[in-house]
This record gives C-alpha cells, sequence and structure tokens, in this order.
C-alpha cells in the first residue's frame, strides 16, 4: 500500500510538474523580452557671476558670486527605448551680491526643474542628435539686506518651448559627450507684480496705477 501511494505521488507530481513548467518558461520568457531601459544620471557643480536689478528693491543693479547644484536624469522610455527618452532636470542656485559701491548688499535664491521628451536620431558611428518639447518651472526671489521696507520680491515662471541634444559615444567605453541647447517658444515670468521703486501696493492694486 505504501509502495503505490509512492508511484501515485510520484505521478502526480509529474503531472503538476509537466503543467506549471510551461507557465513558468513562458514568465521567464516575458520577463527577458522587456525592453531595456537605460539611465543616465548626471550631476553638476556650476560657479558663476550673476547680476540683478530690481526697480521694486532698489534702482541700483547689484553682482556677485553665484553658486548651483544641478541633477539631470535620462531614461528611455517603454514604448521605444531606441527612439525615445525622457529627461529630467533640477537646479538650485544661490548668489549673494553688492553694489557697485559696496553699500548694500542683496541675495537671490532661484529652483528650477524641466521635463523633456526627446526623438533620437544616429547621424554616425558613435554620434546622436536629439530633439524635442520640454516644460519648465522656476521659482525663487531676491532680498534686500538694505531695505527695512518691502526688502523682498518673488519670482515665478513656466514656461514652455523646444530643446536639442548631441552626444558622442567614444569606441567601447562608456563615456558620453553631450551637449543641450533649449529655446522656450513661449511663457509667463510675472505671476508675482511688483512695483516700482517707492512705489506702494496700495497704488497698484487700490488705485490702479499699475
Amino acid at each position: 500500500m505504501t509502495k503505490c501511494k509512492a508511484i501515485l505521488r510520484a505521478i502526480l507530481m509529474g503531472i503538476t510538474f509537466s503543467i506549471f513548467s510551461p507557465l513558468c518558461v513562458s514568465a521567464q520568457e516575458k520577463e527577458s523580452e522587456k525592453p531595456l531601459r537605460p539611465v543616465t544620471s548626471v550631476f553638476t557643480v556650476e560657479l558663476g557671476r550673476q547680476s540683478a536689478l530690481d526697480t521694486y528693491l532698489t534702482p541700483i543693479r547689484y553682482w556677485g558670486l553665484d553658486v548651483a547644484l544641478g541633477y539631470e536624469r535620462l531614461r528611455a522610455v517603454s514604448f521605444a527605448p531606441e527612439k525615445w527618452f525622457t529627461r529630467h532636470n533640477v537646479s538650485g542656485s544661490f548668489a549673494s551680491m553688492t553694489n557697485q559701491s559696496g553699500s548694500g548688499s542683496m541675495l537671490s535664491f532661484y529652483l528650477d526643474y524641466s521635463f523633456a521628451m526627446l526623438r533620437r536620431w544616429q547621424l554616425l558611428d558613435g554620434l546622436y542628435v536629439s530633439g524635442g518639447g520640454e516644460a519648465a518651472l522656476t521659482l525663487g526671489g531676491l532680498y534686500n539686506l538694505r531695505n527695512s521696507n518691502n526688502p523682498a520680491t518673488a519670482k515665478a515662471a513656466i514656461d514652455l518651448g523646444a530643446t536639442a541634444m548631441a552626444s558622442y559615444h567614444f569606441l567601447y567605453i562608456t563615456i558620453a559627450g553631450n551637449s543641450s541647447l533649449s529655446g522656450f517658444i513661449t511663457g509667463n515670468r510675472y505671476f508675482f507684480f511688483s512695483p516700482e521703486f517707492g512705489q506702494s501696493y496700495y497704488e497698484m492694486f487700490g488705485i490702479g496705477e499699475l
């Protein structure tokens, strides 16, 4: 009786394996058929010189050192990974500025984010060009350390435009050089209305002298 049970158990296990093994193989094949979506991440540090003129804070232009940190992420899309990819770009900048006489100081901070979808073409062996649409959002402001009344002003912008990129892949190594260019077709850069220097918000919205 025990021998018959062992034989029956072996037969049932064999039938079960024969039924589910094709399903397992099919699932593995589907996993292997998923398109590769490579990701490229770039971290940047920028140093430069910034100038700012905001007539609401002061009629004098300020200059100073600007420091920015950025992160860019490129990833191929799932529906056509060989031809299309997305790009996320985030950056934050801070600047400390002074006027020409050195009697006043101003600080600025901006946070930028942009999203783009690009189509890629291969021109030569290792040379690729890409182009597509881009949307960008900018938030930030200026703070004048010298002013006691109305020391700060806010800035915001939403832009839509086009972007292009060229890249070259060197031989068999994973080093690539990229060059990108963005041009915004339309946008609104003045969500926050600021009066002129010496003008109050009452004159803008109470009296209507914009």
